[in-house]
């Protein structure tokens, strides 16, 4: 891309690197700037369309190119919030399911919670193809081997039916978050476990939900694919109801699964890439001006890049951050893939913003804080396919990276890279950076 931002005074310029061309008269905020970045970008690429593409903005000064760079960034939010919205739903689902459950969720138990419960069905469906071969590529490629190793022939997805009042079965499963709906399509191929309901079983659909609640405290609303998933869930409603597990004592056979082994070998060595004294395993580059106080890496002002001495293939990594009112930083994947950091919560999700890999991938929502507030970043990095998750929600999963980003160390995109932040955008603090690194056999 042969833009790139540069500081001029109190604010800012786009300039094309080859020809050095600005894109305004005066300076701009950083904000504006990157939305120009954002429209020249896509420009370049042939994603404009329309009567926009037909245009050069290097062919155009003064006004022109105002009213050419504001009419074209128009065009990209519009477009970008009328997709947001077709998933509004889905978005508060995911958002609230947390630690609640998703509206609709609220709703069906509000229909129904008065309901006698009749009859209670438990299906196991095999995980298909498509799915293992994902969970092999979040695992780091290990997930076939150590299926092997532990005799397990299938993975399988559980979830319970339980019928109301003899005639309305809804479905109860737990994925990221629990989901409850009514008249449930099941696939041929489930195997089914029809629980025999006890002559003194005489619970409502709330009432069993709330039991379950109870009995998993915490947990009922997290989700852990190892420790806390839908086996997990499932068994936890049954042990609530001690008669239940009394009358169906094979029941407990048909719904766990042992995955100890999993768990084990699934969990490759985690590190902490700071250690929260010193600058031992960090480079600036540059003048340095990153200090450490009180088990926080800061850049109290703009300066010099850092990069971690070590280098890595693929990895998860954790990282902390906190920034004040209209700062800027970003986190590089081994040196070369941008994740955005900037102070910009309410507004549009773009990849110039919080959560996504700059000038490439937008996120599907903003889940930026108040400036002041600690986050979290949680990457998973395999090739060039990145999920990333902001403040416990995936806001880009599993997206390939078209290329390197601005103000990568190098293009080598086949090696090993470091960890680097930025911080010659404003000040920054992060803390409790913890990488995996994939094990490589």
């Amino acid at each position: 891309m042969p833009y790139h931002i540069v500081k001029s005074g109190r604010g800012y310029f786009v300039e094309n690197k080859d020809t050095g061309k600005r894109y305004s008269n005066k300076p701009i905020p950083l904000a504006n700037a990157k939305k120009q970045m954002k429209v020249l970008y896509m420009h370049s690429r042939g994603e404009l369309g329309g009567e926009f593409q037909n245009v050069n903005p290097d062919h155009l000064e003064g006004a022109g190119l105002a009213d050419f760079l504001k009419k074209a960034y128009n065009k990209i939010a519009q477009k970008t919030k009328s997709v947001v919205s077709g998933i509004t739903g889905r978005v508060q689902g995911v958002v609230m399911g947390r630690n609640d459950y998703p509206p609709a969720e609220r709703d069906l138990i509000q229909k129904y919670g008065d309901k006698k419960i009749t009859a209670i069905c438990i299906y196991r469906e095999p995980l298909d193809k498509m799915v293992n071969g994902l969970v092999n590529t979040i695992t780091l490629g290990k997930f076939n081997n150590i299926k092997n190793k532990y005799s397990i022939d299938e993975l399988y997805h559980l979830f319970m039916v339980i019928t109301l009042d003899g005639t309305i079965p809804i479905l109860v499963e737990k994925n990221e978050v629990i989901n409850l709906h009514e008249y449930p399509n099941i696939k041929p191929n489930a195997q089914k476990f029809e629980l025999t309901i006890p002559p003194n079983f005489n619970l409502t659909f709330k009432q069993m939900l709330d039991a379950g609640q109870a009995y998993m405290g915490n947990d009922w609303f997290t989700y852990d694919a190892i420790k806390n998933n839908c086996q997990r869930f499932i068994m936890s409603i049954l042990n609530a109801q001690p008669e239940l597990i009394k009358a169906n004592p094979e029941v407990g056979k048909f719904v766990q699964q042992d995955t100890t082994g999993l768990d084990r070998d699934l969990s490759p060595t985690s590190k902490k890439l700071f250690n929260g004294i010193n600058l031992d395993g960090w480079q600036a580059l540059g003048k340095n001006q990153w200090v450490v106080e009180n088990g926080v890496l800061k850049s109290p002002r703009s300066g010099a890049n850092i990069r971690s001495t070590e280098t890595f293939n693929d990895f998860k990594l954790h990282i902390e951050f906190r920034y004040p009112k209209e700062s800027n930083s970003g986190v590089y994947l081994r040196g070369r893939y941008e994740v955005q950091i900037e102070d910009s919560k309410g507004r549009e999700p773009l990849s110039i913003y919080l959560g996504g890999i700059y000038g490439f991938i937008d996120p599907l929502f903003n889940m930026a804080k108040e400036p002041g507030e600690w986050q979290a970043y949680d990457i998973t990095l395999v090739g060039r396919l990145v999920t990333v998750v902001v403040n416990g929600v995936t806001v880009i999963y599993n997206q390939p990276i078209p290329g390197v980003t601005g103000g990568a160390l190098d293009s080598n995109e086949g090696e090993p890279g470091p960890i680097m932040m930025q911080g010659d955008h404003g000040p920054i603090e992060y803390r409790n950076i913890i990488i995996t690194p994939a094990i490589t056999k």
